[in-house]
């Protein structure tokens, strides 16, 4: 089956179209805490607009008549699609793991386009109050009128009572539902709302860090060990606790968060031999990293 074609180089959040004329090929790179910390690739997780985060591997899942179905994340990149005729596109390729910075930065190129959304969602709320709003108004004043000529002299209504009594219940029903709307989305936009100012949070939280790694890594004071989809994931602190003194300033970067050799150190006791003190911080780390599941 051919596809047309599409740019190689377009990126797009973690997943990478790298498809051509003649060969699908779409590329998944999983955050560092992806799958519980094992920096693989997590199934795909459906997500809404109220949500206060996103899934590690979010996805638009939309689904027509027949077989028609498609997968795309919140970037709009479709990672696999069935046809009305069958055929399909379903191939992933899972690629080397982001280390926990450049993790921290995707997420939040998500989040920006989260927060987007969530904008854009609440303009909408707000719009459709004022539509409502204005409606509301118009069905009180059209209520009052068709009531007023009820009350006028039979040689003076504009219309039979029978059908004013018609006209001021459907006013009534209008309002009765324009207040319910007006209840849901003021529920709605309430969700929105908390929802986005954790999204913002998360994100300046991130921004933090990001901004923390960089400057630990110019200074050559961070050794990163978030990515566990290597072989031997611990080596480079293995290797730098060959020399305590040396790095004791230095912080660890693990798949979910960043603490210090003196930290590690602290934990490990003061009653551990020096030759010990390699594995005893090897264990720490690994258990670190079990119970942030």
């Amino acid at each position: 089956m051919k596809i047309q074609k599409i740019n190689n180089s377009n990126f797009k959040g973690l997943f990478t179209n790298k498809s051509t004329s003649d060969n699908w090929r779409m590329e998944y790179s999983p955050y560092s805490w992806e799958s519980n910390n094992t920096s693989k690739m997590a199934k795909k997780e459906q997500f809404d607009i109220y949500a206060h985060t996103l899934p590690d591997n979010e996805e638009y899942y939309i689904k027509g008549s027949g077989l028609a179905e498609s997968s795309k994340d919140i970037f709009g990149t479709e990672s696999y699609y069935v046809n009305h005729d069958g055929k399909m596109r379903t191939t992933i390729t899972e690629m080397p793991a982001l280390n926990r910075e450049e993790s921290l930065n995707i997420l939040n190129k998500k989040l920006d386009k989260f927060i987007e959304i969530k904008n854009t969602a609440m303009s909408a709320i707000k719009n459709d109050a004022e539509l409502v709003k204005n409606s509301t108004i118009k069905s009180e004043q059209r209520f009052a009128n068709y009531y007023n000529d009820t009350q006028t002299g039979f040689f003076h209504r504009e219309n039979p009572i029978q059908s004013s009594c018609v006209q001021m219940k459907y006013e009534f029903d209008n309002v009765r539902n324009n207040t319910v709307q007006l209840y849901n989305n003021l529920t709605n936009y309430i969700k929105l709302r908390e929802s986005y100012e954790n999204v913002k949070k998360q994100h300046a939280q991130n921004e933090s860090e990001i901004k923390f790694l960089k400057d630990l890594r110019s200074k050559n004071q961070l050794i990163d060990i978030s990515r566990r989809d290597i072989y031997d994931p611990n080596k480079a602190l293995w290797e730098a606790l060959q020399d305590i003194n040396k790095s004791i300033s230095k912080f660890v970067c693990l798949p979910h968060k960043t603490i210090s050799i003196e930290e590690i150190l602290n934990a490990v006791g003061q009653k551990v031999k020096s030759a010990d003190i390699p594995q005893k911080a090897i264990e720490y780390v690994d258990t670190l990293i079990k119970k942030s599941i």
